[in-house]
This record gives structure tokens, C-alpha cells and sequence, in this order.
């Protein structure tokens, strides 16, 4: 079984460049090489963090394209989140900020606090591979297959090629739709392995530099409803 390409193997939540955030529906390339030159240039020459998608990418030129990137050096260097969803054609790019990658010391904190608890033993804990992101690419045929991601936060058993456990981070201006796609990914696409997903949705409150946002609880089986949401209020 094929192992998540992963530049990290563990979540890092560094503040990188931006990338501003911008939503690219009609500028997208026709061809592959184009997409990846474009990509590359603007995560190369961010300034701050931030989000950038590029809508109706056919399947067969988005996963070849994210699998470039994660091949090249630069882009290593710089850390990126990429994604190519093929339930929505969405190719998107994230840098991320410290409120966004927060999901990353919140699980590791939470996974010894369970070890207290006496939630699994460590021996279990040894079987458990804890990153963010990692990429994976084995998304089974037919309506997956294609699909590349590289999810905030997961856990995974070193024998499965999908990961148990997922945690999808939404930037600002990223849609909550999208966020509902990407858990359609993983739940139906990366069955019968992916049993939970998280998703955060952090929103910048106006005039100020507080940030608000909700977070939901997903397992399959569940028909596509949240188990539990919650808001998360400026401060805590």
C-alpha cells in the first residue's frame, strides 16, 4: 500500500508568506505545465498567508499537477496546503496562518491528554501516524480517483493507505461549500478507511483582528449531517 506523500511528518504550523485570497474561476490555464507555472509563481512570490483556487479543473490535469508541485523543490521550501478536489474541480492553494494552522498543536495536545485518560494505551499510541500535511492521492475509482489531498491534520495506522481521522481547516474567504466537498471527499471517496472528519471554518470579524468561525464533527454512516457544531467566539 502506497504511503501519503508527505513533505512533513508532522503538523507544522508555521506562519508562511501570503498568498493573498482570491478566488480564480476563468483565468484557469488549458494545460497542465501553464497550471503548474502559474501555481508555482504565485506561491513563490506571497508575501503573507492566505487562500487561492482555480475552478473547472478537468481531472487528469489536477492530481499530475499537485503531484508536480509537491516533487519540486521551491515548493517544499515553502510549505503550502494543495488540494484538487474532483467532486468540484476545485485546484486550491493555502499558506497558512497561525489561527489556521492551530488545529495542529490542539490534537496533540488532546491526544495526551486521552493517553491520561487512559482513552488507548501507548503501545496503541505507537500504532497511530499523526501529521498534517501529508499527501494522498489513492482515492479509489470511480468518482475519487484523481482527487489529491493534503488534509490539516490526520491520523492514520501505518498499514492503511488512507488515514483514520481527518481535520479540514477553512481559510477566510474559503466557502463553506467547499469544506462540505472536501468531507464528501473523504468520507464516501475514502471509504471504507476514513471514519472522521473535522471541520473548522475560521471567519475575520470586521474592522478588527479577532477572528471567529465554527467547528463540526462528521462520521461515516451518518448521511452527510453533522454530529455536533459548535461556534468558536472571538477570545476563546
Amino acid at each position: 500500500m502506497s504511503p501519503p506523500k508527505t513533505r512533513s511528518t508532522e503538523c507544522s504550523c508555521s506562519v508562511a508568506p501570503s498568498l493573498g485570497n482570491n478566488i480564480e474561476p476563468h483565468s484557469s490555464p488549458a494545460t497542465p505545465q501553464q497550471l503548474f507555472q502559474l501555481i508555482k509563481r504565485r506561491i513563490l512570490e506571497a508575501k503573507g498567508s492566505g487562500y487561492v483556487e482555480y475552478q473547472q479543473i478537468p481531472p487528469e490535469t489536477g492530481q499530475s499537477v499537485a503531484r508536480r508541485l509537491t516533487e519540486d523543490g521551491d515548493i517544499e521550501r515553502a510549505n503550502p496546503t494543495l488540494s484538487y478536489n474532483t467532486l468540484d474541480r476545485v485546484f486550491s492553494v493555502t499558506i497558512s496562518s497561525a489561527t489556521h494552522g492551530s488545529a495542529c498543536p490542539w490534537v496533540s495536545t488532546e491526544m495526551i491528554h486521552s493517553g491520561r485518560q487512559g482513552l488507548f494505551t501507548m503501545e496503541e499510541d505507537k500504532d497511530l501516524i499523526k501529521g498534517g500535511n501529508g499527501g494522498f492521492y489513492n482515492f479509489p475509482a470511480p468518482w475519487a480517483a484523481g482527487s489529491y489531498k493534503e488534509p490539516d491534520v490526520y491520523i492514520i495506522h501505518p498499514a492503511t493507505f488512507l488515514p483514520t481521522v481527518v481535520i479540514e481547516s477553512g481559510y477566510y474567504n474559503e466557502s463553506s461549500t467547499k469544506l462540505q466537498y472536501d468531507k464528501d471527499l473523504w468520507l464516501l471517496g475514502g471509504a471504507p478507511h476514513v471514519n472522521v472528519v473535522i471541520l473548522i471554518k475560521w471567519d475575520k470579524e470586521a474592522d478588527s483582528n479577532r477572528v471567529s468561525g465554527w467547528i463540526e464533527l462528521h462520521r461515516r454512516g451518518d448521511s452527510g449531517t453533522a454530529i455536533r457544531k459548535k461556534r468558536l467566539l472571538p477570545g476563546g
